[in-house]
């Protein structure tokens, strides 16, 4: 039993270790990508309930439209829609 619950102690440390080290990675990555990386804007190209609610919010799906110098990609994002949050109707600054 002692040395089950020594291999399982040492796993344990071992994974423990193995996810830290690759969320300070990401980490470092996200950094570098903020230092460094391109500004651009996302259009809207669809939107639609998920059937989820969060605290009496909707769960939205949003097709979004992602171009930059170089690229274009078209992916999804899920947000709240809350009633309370004011409308941007235009640039703010």
């Amino acid at each position: 039993m002692f040395y089950v619950g020594l291999v399982v102690t040492v796993s344990d440390v071992v994974v423990a270790v193995a996810l830290a080290r690759s969320g300070a990675k990401a980490a470092a990555r996200s950094a570098a990508l903020e230092r460094s990386g391109v500004l651009t804007l996302a259009q809207i190209t669809g939107m639609s309930e998920t059937g989820t609610r969060i605290n009496d919010q909707p769960l939205i799906r949003l097709g979004l439209r992602i171009e930059g110098p170089g690229f274009a990609f078209d992916t999804q994002d899920r947000v709240l829609a809350s009633v309370t949050r004011p409308r941007r109707t235009g640039p703010t600054t």
